[in-house]
């Protein structure tokens, strides 16, 4: 039995396209069938009017509680399905339900096409795409030629209608952008509550504690970072942060550069207080450091390179600080 649209059968893992519907309509699906969903979904109209109706009868039929992950081909089949398809009848059904196995391997990015977004007013199906880094910097090229660098923990999602419409792609952590120029369409990135508007540039986004501060820092053209009623033009060299909790906004001179050093594998600090230093070093290599209070004020500069080990790290800082540190129970406490 083949999928009207497809050409995949039976062989397939959990009976074909009918068992891949049942798990992108509970959210189930691996990232292999949501990718042969969106080919399907597209190839025609008739294709898209099922799915619609299945969706519906899904959505009418479902209990107000959030499905489980454990839902089985057999207890979604009959929402789905029921008796009214030929093959249902024919169909062999077996008494061990299948499960999803949810393990997108530990790489450093992930490319996802999320088919748990469909929007049904008239218009065709509507794909979200993922680009994550998880470990490390990772490098993207969005449909436009557009280069996301990513930095650890970051990620930028856009959707399959972007070259078509508007560029415009959402941003968690931080990214660094050189945007390709598209006959004056203009770019846009959208960091929780806000957006920073471009043409053609190259700037670096760092939205790592969005409830904190949204720092933008442009390296070359021009960009417009928008909240609410305010917004404010930046120029090459100038970079702008942006307390969400306050709604002010505070514009200064900058070496640019600096601050995307980072996708070249370099950390560097400039006059930043050693609370600051610590607080990076956390997060960057997983660790709780507990700060002395008599060193947290000191203005600290330096680079090193993102591959080094914490230990090589704290003693090269050591050497210039003249602090002590040693691991306590999993702590590393500088006094």
């Amino acid at each position: 039995m083949k999928k009207k649209g497809t050409n995949m059968d039976t062989t397939f893992p959990y009976r074909g396209m009918d068992g891949i519907i049942a798990k992108i309509l509970s959210k189930e699906a691996t990232v292999e069938e949501v990718m042969v969903f969106s080919g399907w979904i597209n190839e025609s109209p008739e294709n898209r009017k099922e799915m619609e109706m299945l969706s519906e009868y899904w959505d009418g039929g479902m209990e107000e509680d959030p499905l489980r992950a454990e839902l089985s081909f057999q207890r979604n089949e009959s929402r789905l399905f029921g008796d009214e398809r030929p093959e249902a009848a024919s169909r062999k059904r077996s008494g061990n339900s299948w499960k999803l196995l949810l393990s997108i391997a530990a790489a450093c990015a992930l490319l996802l096409a999320l088919g748990h977004a469909w929007f049904w007013s008239g218009k065709r199906p509507e794909t979200l795409y993922v680009l994550l880094s998880q470990d490390g910097v990772e490098r993207f090229t969005l449909p436009d030629q557009t280069l996301v660098v990513l930095n650890h923990d970051s990620r930028i999602t856009y959707s399959d209608r972007f070259s078509a419409d508007s560029r415009t792609v959402v941003l968690e952590g931080e990214a660094y952008f050189e945007v390709a120029k598209a006959g004056g369409k203009k770019f846009t990135v959208q960091v929780g509550d806000s957006e920073i508007e471009v043409l053609g540039t190259r700037f670096n986004v760092d939205a790592r504690h969005t409830d904190e501060c949204i720092v933008t820092t442009l390296l070359e053209g021009s960009v417009l970072f928008r909240h609410a009623r305010q917004e404010q033009l930046l120029h090459p060299d100038q970079q702008l942060t942006y307390y969400p909790r306050s709604g002010v906004m505070e514009k200064c001179g900058t070496d640019a550069c600096l601050s995307a050093e980072w996708k070249d594998g370099i950390v560097r600090y400039s006059g930043i207080r050693m609370q600051e230093l610590v607080h990076r070093l956390e997060e960057r290599y997983g660790v709780k450091v507990i700060l002395s209070g008599r060193y947290q004020d000191i203005k600290v500069s330096g680079a090193f390179q993102q591959q080094q080990s914490l230990e090589k790290v704290l003693k090269v800082m050591q050497e210039s600080i003249g602090f002590k540190w040693k691991m306590k129970d999993g702590e590393i406490l500088i006094y």
